[in-house]
């Protein structure tokens, strides 16, 4: 039950958070109230496509890890260009869904994802930037000295996250705390999850502005 109810506010609040985005970036009068009654109609697409997304993301880097488990640099290069291209494909999959309810849920898919590629020269800089901020490459190096022991560690990794769906987990701290082997700072945690978080929305609304620019958020004729 706690996980499904987890699944309901996510969805919820991702549905809520980018009909305001696409009302806002169209010109549309942004109520708060009125995108709450919106969220009820797009509910289940954003569910579907999040899903959709979500699992066949996540399989595929099971499959590399799978298939290229005695090479690991080959997988670490395999996770990271995997997604990359998902994130790339999908970045405007969600917005563009929200704009255009009245397409079938295959449609939905292929033209956003079309519509993902084709405008990825707009946002590019800043999606990279986030893929990066929640750890997409992360380098850390620990060490510590006490008297005469001396521990120290590095950690080298690719995580592969989808940034579609409002992430906000930090792979860098997480790691950190691997390799300090020391527990995360909850305060920290919970800072930089809203900081994330924030950043997301900022580049949901750009990517939103570069879909409108290039007419993609407008009803379909």
């Amino acid at each position: 039950m706690q996980v499904l109810l987890s699944v309901v506010i996510w969805v919820t609040y991702g549905a809520w958070t980018l009909v305001l985005i696409k009302d806002l970036v169209c010109g549309s009068s942004v109520d708060l109230m009125a995108a709450c009654a919106k969220v009820r109609r797009h509910w289940l697409r954003v569910f579907a496509l999040m899903t959709l997304v979500m699992i066949g993301f996540f399989a595929c880097v099971g499959l590399v890890l799978g298939l290229a488990s005695s090479a690991l640099p080959v997988a670490l290069f395999l996770i990271f260009v995997l997604t990359v291209l998902v994130n790339f494909a999908t970045a405007g999959l969600l917005l563009r869904a929200i704009a255009q309810p009245q397409e079938s849920f295959a449609d939905s898919v292929r033209n956003g994802v079309r519509a993902s590629f084709a405008s990825a020269y707009r946002w590019w800089l800043p999606l990279l930037a986030h893929m990066e901020l929640t750890g997409l490459v992360c380098f850390l190096s620990y060490s510590r000295s006490s008297g005469f022991n001396h521990n120290s560690a590095t950690n080298f990794s690719i995580n592969g996250k989808w940034t579609g769906g409002f992430e906000s987990s930090s792979s860098w701290l997480s790691k950190a705390a691997e390799i300090s082997n020391s527990p995360e700072v909850t305060l920290l945690t919970t800072f930089v999850a809203l900081l994330l978080g924030m950043l997301a929305v900022i580049l949901k609304l750009r990517i939103a502005q570069g879909l409108k620019d290039a007419g993609e958020l407008e009803p379909l004729g």
